[in-house]
């Protein structure tokens, strides 16, 4: 029998909800940003936003300046500083009557600003805050050039930035009490002034024009508070040295050496399950060989950091020495330039295995498309000192990873077979194309051009698409669906053409599939189950050009568009999905969406497109000939306890992020682990905690001095948890996943005030090291310095209804080491996760391909979906039909045993 392992390398991790590991989240940026640490050339006396008199203020900042706030962030805070020097201000608190703030994206340019605010003001504007507004006392700090800035502004709807110029007006009733403020600003003479920035004023809160600016005024210098679009998850290159070091020095030093090297890193197919085609890589960090100290010692700076991604010609075992003849056609460089690294960049390793660095951000993602994944890293040396990486052998990692390198140059023509390399921690955004089979080739609908202009459209209307089941079933059940995304078709012109696009509304709902496609319903609400959600509604900004029709080097399809992100994510139960999109055009010319004629399968099995050109309609007719291929993004992840997964709990607690000094423990069922998509091999990465519904939110930064998190096996289930901690811990299993300081940025814990939806879990609290779940149940422990400062309940079971006593238990006490503490409603908890790499043949997901996987595809063999007897676990290609090759498939992997 062969057995062999499937639990290799570089398989998909839940990481962050709406951040970014290169981006952290609660994010910002200074606009523009020449002047993030360098004072404006103008502090307007008579123009300022603590001013005595009534002001309109709009000022334009140009697209290029914002290129640091991701297509689909969430704008929901501003800031300003006062001018250089100066004392704190202002010496008392001061009360404005009305302070409006309103976001746009700019119809006008910096160089043709209005005077008129309304004709700069694009339709999808935002009040993102009205009303009255106190500023206290030493709200701006001064004695500094520059000042530092102020704490956010923060406000009760925020904006979603679509890529474009942008416009921010304010609209203020002169301020009492305290000191006039004056602001840091810049005016005519100002690097970028009137092309890359500009402003606008008048003397009145209700002014429609005022005076674009000359020399009495300025544009004030802003830091924009963000929390990124797309969750981003870890893949692990190879996947069995995640969370154990290697222990070998073969090519240890050479990724982050101070001379020049070249390499390449090739991980297989079957090392990569768990990464869906069509997700995105995005970044990547290394980790020290353990015993050895952070590093580098002192800051060092590599003038070339040049990182390459493509689908491997020759798998793991069979590179070639010659570099080039490895890279696939697809082959991206996403990554050039110079890299600087600050001291400890790379943190000190001890047993198991190292911490992770933080990520190397790519510039351009790549897109995995499935097969074998090669890296091709060259760098010019930093001329300092060199890392002791952790690294591989070729031999340990045979038939998963193979690397190769040259030490003697970055522009290395070849290399030695026989090295190894270090292991890598990348970054993937996760998607999976709803339409199997279209990553890198391009649809077929109605003909040539072909593709579908109804969701990129000057007209309403309403959109369904029903997605079996044997389409999804890259996402495992319990996870969150938190966007979508779109291509062009080719040949055509880039869209939207003309200038940005403005959709006044654009809403999105999801819900449990109640019929297959080929049996769906030509009535909307009659495909939705009743977990149906409303995931986004509202405006919508799309740039203009911001679908792209240029084919990048080796691929047949252009990049996808912007990512539409959903506000409120959908958890995936499993099963069929619905998508309804319904939208009332946008203000451009049509642009065609890549897109597949329904009829290429048989009877639409996999798929059902319907579509009304009311975007009311309660129906529409069904289309063979144009379904739009579409990408959705998700997020790896689980909620315990599943009974409440998006249902508010109803409970409360503030323990795992509270005021004082805590230990908290909670221990989790391994049954309520394993009924979900949690199964041994599994790697958890991180967690997220979500609020209670009577909360208010987190209004500002809150930081912990300390925030420690370990998990380990547990004697006890939750019925019988101990109210002493070490004896909820198995010995030999507990692993420190996260260590050190810990900073909850404001916002990050949202409120919907929905009635009984469940809030959702935005914050993520990443692992530095990935727990390998061995199966059985659970405990997470949780040992903290306190926030010193208020911070908001957390939705909590208190019943077993909600799961306490049979998914999950907890116990707390203050100080950071207590031994014994009481028994606590347990926060509802959101796991991210690496599902172990699958065994291909594995119908029955036990973890191993045998007899009754044989049994369940010959059961199944000739059935379709739709038809009595289909097995959608059988159906091992996913191709909508067990047939021979779900046979073959399972035959080859007989005797599969993964983690073995």
């Amino acid at each position: 029998m062969n057995v062999r392992t499937r639990f290799g390398a570089w398989a998909v991790v839940g990481a962050v909800w709406l951040g970014s590991a290169s981006m952290a989240l609660g994010q910002s940026v200074v606009v523009p940003p020449a002047f993030a640490g360098a004072a404006g050339n103008f502090a307007p006396a008579t123009l300022t936003l603590a001013a005595p008199d009534s002001r309109t203020l709009s000022w334009v900042y140009s697209s290029g300046l914002l290129s640091g706030i991701p297509v689909g962030s969430r704008i929901w805070g501003i800031a300003f500083r006062q001018s250089s020097g100066g004392a704190d201000a202002p010496a008392a608190a001061r009360t404005f009557p009305r302070y409006d703030i309103e976001i746009a994206a700019s119809l006008n340019a910096p160089s043709v600003f209005s005077a008129t605010f309304a004709n700069n003001t694009a339709p999808d504007a935002v009040t993102v805050r009205s009303g009255a507004l106190t500023i206290p006392a030493g709200f701006f700090p001064g004695g500094a050039v520059p000042n530092d800035f102020s704490a956010p502004i923060v406000f009760t709807e925020p904006y979603v930035y679509g890529g474009t110029d942008l416009v921010i007006t304010v609209r203020l009733q002169g301020g009492s009490g305290g000191s006039i403020v004056t602001l840091d600003s810049l005016t005519t003479g100002a690097a970028g002034f009137g092309s890359t920035v500009q402003f606008t004023w008048a003397n009145s809160d209700t002014a429609a024009a005022g005076t674009v600016t000359g020399g009495a005024s300025g544009a004030p210098i802003t830091k924009i508070f963000f929390t990124p679009p797309q969750p981003e998850s870890f893949v692990y290159g190879p996947r069995p040295l995640a969370d154990t070091d290697a222990n070998n020095f073969w090519g240890a030093s050479g990724p982050l050496a101070d001379g020049p090297f070249t390499a390449q890193v090739v991980v297989g197919p079957s090392e990569l399950g768990a990464v869906p085609p069509g997700s995105e890589v995005v970044g990547l960090s290394y980790r020290m060989n353990v015993g050895q100290a952070a590093w580098p010692p002192a800051a060092v700076n590599f003038a070339q950091y040049d990182i390459r991604l493509s689908t491997s010609v020759n798998p793991p075992g069979s590179l070639s020495a010659t570099f080039n003849s490895n890279e696939g056609a697809d082959a991206r460089l996403v990554r050039s330039g110079a890299l600087p690294l600050t001291a400890g960049f790379v943190p000190a390793a001890t047993a198991p295995a190292g911490f992770w660095s933080p990520p190397i951000g790519f510039g351009a993602p790549f897109v995995y498309k499935g097969g074998s994944l090669l890296t091709t890293i060259r760098h010019s040396g930093n001329g300092a000192t060199f890392a002791r990486l952790d690294s591989f052998t070729n031999a340990s990692m045979a038939g998963r990873a193979q690397g190769i390198y040259n030490t003697l140059s970055n522009v290395a023509a070849s290399a030695n077979l026989t090295n190894g390399m270090t292991p890598v921690r990348f970054q993937v955004r996760p998607a999976i194309m709803a339409l199997d089979g279209t990553v890198a080739t391009p649809g077929n609908g109605g003909g040539s051009p072909g593709g579908w202009t109804g969701l990129t459209d000057d007209g309403g209307t309403a959109q369904q698409l029903i997605i079996a089941a044997a389409q999804l079933k890259g996402i495992p059940p319990g996870s969150t669906i938190t966007g979508m995304s779109m291509r062009a078709r080719t040949p055509q012109a880039a869209f939207p053409a003309g200038g940005d696009a403005y959709f006044g509304r654009f809403d999105v709902t999801m819900a449990t599939a109640t019929n297959p496609p080929p049996s769906a319903s030509t009535t909307f609400a009659s495909n939705m189950g009743a977990d149906a959600k409303a995931v986004r509604s509202g405006p919508l900004t799309v740039a203009a050009g911001a679908y792209s029709t240029t084919l990048p080097a080796g691929s047949a399809v252009p990049d996808f568009g912007p990512v539409i992100s959903f506000f409120d994510p959908f958890v995936y139960t499993g099963g069929d999905l619905a998508i309804l999109v319904r939208h009332g055009g946008w203000n451009r010319a049509d642009g065609l969406v890549d897109a597949v004629q329904g009829q290429v399968l048989p009877n639409g099995l996999l798929y059902r497109f319907i579509v009304s050109g009311n975007a009311d309609a309660a129906s529409g007719t069904a289309d063979f000939f144009n379904v739009p291929i579409i990408r959705l993004h998700f997020t790896p992840s689980q909620v315990i306890s599943a009974a409440r997964a998006d249902v508010n709990a109803g409970g409360s607690t503030s323990l795992p992020l509270g005021i004082n000094a805590t230990t908290y423990q909670i221990v989790l069922s391994g049954t309520e682990l394993g009924a979900q998509s949690i199964r041994p091999g599994t790697l958890l990465n991180g967690m997220a905690f979500r609020a209670n519904q009577a909360a208010a939110g987190l209004a500002a930064d809150t930081s912990f001095a300390q925030y420690d998190v370990s998990l380990a096996s547990s004697p006890n289930g939750p019925a019988s948890m101990s109210t002493t901690f070490a004896s909820n811990i198995s010995a030999g299993t507990e692993v420190v996943v996260r260590s050190g300081p810990l900073s909850v940025p404001a916002l990050q814990l949202p409120t919907l005030g929905l009635a009984t939806a469940a809030n959702p879990p935005v914050y993520f609290i990443r692992f530095d090291r990935p727990f390998r779940y061995a199966g059985g149940d659970l405990t997470l422990t949780i040992r903290h310095s306190g926030a010193g400062a208020s911070i908001l309940p957390l939705d909590a079971a208190f019943s077993a209804g909600d799961g306490r006593g049979t998914a999950f238990q907890a116990v707390s006490a203050s100080g950071v080491a207590a031994a014994v503490g009481t028994l606590q409603p347990p926060a509802m908890l959101r796991f991210g996760f690496t599902l172990p790499a699958y065994c291909v043949g594995d119908v029955d997901r036990n973890g191993s391909t045998a007899a009754n996987d044989l049994t369940r595809v010959l059961v199944a063999f000739g059935k379709s979906v739709g038809q009595p007897g289909y097995d959608v676990d059988a159906d091992i290609d996913g191709n909508g039909t067990v047939a021979a090759n779900d046979l073959t498939l399972l035959l080859v992997d007989f005797g599969c045993v993964t983690g073995s």
